[in-house]
C-alpha cells in the first residue's frame, strides 16, 4: 500500500516544475521586447500545463455528459435540403451541346 501512495505524490511535482520556469523566462522577455505580444504568448504557454493536467480526473464527467446531448441534436439534423450539395450522379449532357454558342 505504501508504494502505491509514494507513485501518485512524484507526478504532480514534476508538472509542477515545469509551470514557473517557462514564467520566469518570460518575464524577462518581456522588458526588452513589446509585452503585448509576448504577454499574450506566455499566457496560453502557462495555461497549457494546467489544461494538460485538469482533463484526467474529467474524463468521467464528459463520457457521461455527451449521452444527454445526442437527443436535442436530433429534432435539428432534419433540415432543407442544401442546393449546392451533390445528391447524385450529374445528367446526362444533351446531344451536340458542344456545338452550341
Amino acid at each position: 500500500a505504501p508504494e502505491a501512495v509514494a507513485a501518485p505524490a512524484p507526478e504532480p511535482e514534476p508538472e509542477a516544475t515545469p509551470e514557473p520556469e517557462p514564467v520566469v523566462v518570460v518575464a524577462e522577455e518581456p522588458a526588452a521586447k513589446p509585452k503585448r505580444s509576448r504577454s499574450r504568448k506566455a499566457a496560453p504557454a502557462a495555461e497549457a500545463p494546467e489544461v494538460v493536467a485538469a482533463p484526467e480526473p474529467e474524463p468521467v464527467v464528459e463520457a457521461v455528459a455527451p449521452a444527454p446531448e445526442p437527443e436535442p441534436e436530433a429534432p435539428a439534423a432534419p433540415r432543407a435540403p442544401d442546393p449546392n450539395e451533390i445528391s447524385g450522379p450529374a445528367p446526362a449532357p444533351k446531344r451536340g451541346w458542344w456545338r452550341r454558342g
